[in-house]
């Protein structure tokens, strides 16, 4: 009984250490190439690279945990609920433009909230 949290509390470091990691190297991938403002283009071929080494991980299930689920799912409950319930008393429809959104892990808790996939822009 008592060893649960401390091992949920370790799962969630170990998870928050592989974010981190993986962010400090898309950071190296930028100075290695200078920096944004001198010499663009290595730059971009280098962030490029670094994200593409990234994507098995962020399109794997290790990437959302299930500790984090339902964080995402109070996140999307909560953005969406005023949307919603004016669309129930009449109010046509918006859209919800996911700014930031990365690698899209909070897009299928905003459809299982109510949101119509084609009123989703990311």
């Amino acid at each position: 009984g008592g060893d649960a949290p401390d091992a949920a509390a370790a799962a969630d470091m170990e998870h928050q250490d592989k974010l981190v990691d993986m962010h400090v190297g898309f950071a190296s991938a930028s100075s290695r190439s200078g920096g944004v403002d001198d010499q663009r283009a290595a730059h971009n071929a280098d962030q490029a690279a670094a994200f593409d080494e990234a994507a098995a991980f962020f399109a794997s299930d290790e990437a959302t945990p299930a500790f984090v689920e339902p964080v995402l799912r109070r996140i999307a409950a909560c953005a969406l609920a005023p949307a919603l319930d004016a669309a129930a008393d009449g109010a046509t429809a918006g859209v919800v433009v996911d700014v930031g959104c990365g690698t899209g892990a909070l897009v299928p808790y905003l459809f299982a909230a109510g949101l119509a996939p084609e009123s989703y822009l990311g």
